[in-house]
């Protein structure tokens, strides 16, 4: 907590901030102003990188309890899932198999409604969970159709682990097994999550926000 000493008369109380406190403080003051046709906007820093991988140790450790040493498949939704499933792997005490699929819904800050899926998931085991990694939970509409498609094709377990979850945004029913974080609507990008392919390899999660009378920020 903030300390406060008075001062004398006139003057204002001096405030003494933890190490962590100025830390947090200069985390958030990193503040990037860009330009783009939708005008100007600025990246806001949201949730630093150690809390990030704090998060993600624990959800690896969730996900292990869940399924109890049985061997699994990870399928990693590109390109957003993939720093969320490499922190995973580093956590798990062996390793799945893995495989990377393209799956989109996005174009720009918001999703088109429309889900793309491979045609071809490779061989799949009935009795081998598979657990679905992706970088955000949102509108609900890309995860929903991939468990959907995975269990219309025989398997018997699907699970689903996103890095952030936003259920401001559903627009389907559909909820993780395991998530990260919990955020708002708020429009974000960094570990993995995008703005038109940009900002994807912050070691952060900012929010993107637009100046003036355009947006005050993006919503997705």
């Amino acid at each position: 907590m903030n300390k406060k000493v008075n001062v004398p008369k006139y003057g204002k109380p001096v405030v003494f901030l933890s190490r962590l406190e100025r830390e947090r403080y200069a985390f958030e003051a990193m503040q990037e102003t860009f330009t783009c046709d939708e005008g100007v906007f600025r990246l806001v820093p949201r949730i630093d990188e150690e809390t990030v991988r704090l998060n993600v140790k624990e959800m690896a450790g969730d996900i292990v309890g869940h399924l109890g040493g049985r061997p699994f498949l990870m399928i990693v939704l590109l390109e957003g899932a993939k720093p969320w499933a490499e922190w995973l792997l580093r956590e798990f005490p062996v390793r799945p198999e893995v495989r990377y699929v393209k799956v989109s819904s996005y174009c720009g800050t918001e999703t088109t409604g429309e889900v793309t899926l491979p045609r071809d998931w490779g061989v799949l085991a009935p009795d081998m969970p598979v657990l679905v990694v992706d970088d955000v939970l949102d509108s609900g509409l890309t995860l929903k159709a991939v468990k959907e498609d995975l269990e219309n094709r025989g398997v018997r377990c699907v699970l689903m682990a996103v890095g952030v979850d936003k259920k401001p945004g559903r627009r389907v029913s559909v909820e993780a097994d395991f998530r990260a974080l919990e955020m708002g609507a708020e429009f974000l990008v960094g570990c993995g999550m995008d703005y038109n392919g940009h900002f994807r390899e912050l070691p952060y999660i900012a929010t993107v926000v637009f100046e003036g009378d355009h947006k005050k920020a993006l919503q997705g």
